[in-house]
């Protein structure tokens, strides 16, 4: 059982937009945002349809 918290980055369109990512068992189990300067209300629509789609049941490699 391996459980690691990765650290990820993404340009939006009013800059970078940090992620940790929980992995449990080469899994993903949680997406975090920890930075983001897009505006709240657009940027939470779009990433909660993001995280959960079918990118939450991918394996990681």
């Amino acid at each position: 059982m391996t459980k690691q918290t990765l650290q990820a980055e993404a340009n939006g369109r009013n800059g970078k937009i940090k992620f940790d990512i929980n992995i449990d068992n080469n899994e993903i189990k949680d997406i975090k945002v920890t930075k983001s300067s897009e505006t709240p209300a657009i940027f939470n629509q779009v990433f909660d349809k993001l995280k959960n789609s079918k990118l939450s049941n991918f394996l990681c490699k």
